[in-house]
């Protein structure tokens, strides 16, 4: 009985190296594989992903696509080009969603916002804003 214990107890240990050794693995030839499709911007040490598209004309605003929880910026990948057709649109992915880096902040929509605001600064994107919230997005959209 304590042999197929002990065999059962490594038989676990290694298989939850080899998962965590073939994430990491794999997590190296995704980012390879899939580069963001905007750009990094750093916002205080660590970095957000926005993707823009269209053109800033005079007077217009931009409009801000967030999208719901769990969701990142591909959730807009229909939206997205053809909105810009007429006006500058951003996606972006809140921390810890598809390119955007872990936040060292609490996930509160007080946060969320205020990364926003730091993003859409450092990435020279100028006011007027229309924020466009699917689900949590459109909660964090109201509050900004």
């Amino acid at each position: 009985m304590k042999k197929v214990f002990k065999y059962t107890l490594i038989s676990m240990i290694f298989l939850v190296i080899f998962g965590f050794t073939y994430q990491f693995i794999i997590s190296i030839i995704d980012d390879i594989n899939y580069p963001p499709f905007g750009k990094l911007v750093d916002v205080g040490g660590y970095r957000l992903h926005i993707n823009c598209m269209g053109t800033n004309k005079k007077g217009l605003p931009t409009v801000i696509l967030d999208a719901g929880l769990g969701g990142f910026s591909l959730d807009w990948a229909q939206v997205q080009p053809e909105v810009a057709k007429f006006i500058r649109v951003c996606s972006y992915d809140r921390a810890g969603y598809g390119w955007s880096d872990e936040s060292p902040h609490p996930r509160t929509s007080k946060y969320i916002i205020t990364e926003l605001h730091e993003l859409l600064m450092r990435s020279q994107e100028h006011a007027p804003f229309i924020m466009v919230g699917h689900s949590f997005g459109g909660i964090n959209a109201r509050l900004f």
